[in-house]
């Protein structure tokens, strides 16, 4: 199966923190979800170190977020709106 499809950008949070957030594009490959290993460091390639608030938007539609310091986590935030998903991702006790 070809590897996922996706959009990224990077964004300030309203603490001033910067937020990596995927956009899986549904195109037929695998979804973020299934390859974010892979994803994760084709964006840190071009890019350099990954910020520690990472959000995806899944096939669905949904952002959940993703803790990456070592073995990747996945971190259930289920908002489909992109700036209640960032407030999520920075005030979710797995962040801290």
């Amino acid at each position: 199966m070809a590897q996922a499809d996706f959009d990224y950008k990077f964004r300030d949070t309203f603490t001033g923190e910067r937020v990596l957030i995927i956009y899986d594009l549904n195109l037929g490959g695998k979804s973020v979800t299934n390859d974010i290993e892979n994803v994760l460091q084709k964006i840190q390639r071009v890019n350099g170190p990954l910020p520690r608030l990472i959000i995806y938007r899944d096939s669905e539609g949904r952002f959940d977020g993703v803790k990456a310091d070592g073995e990747v986590e996945f971190i259930p935030i289920r908002e489909t709106g992109e700036e209640a998903a960032i407030v999520r991702a920075v005030t979710h006790p797995l962040n801290s």
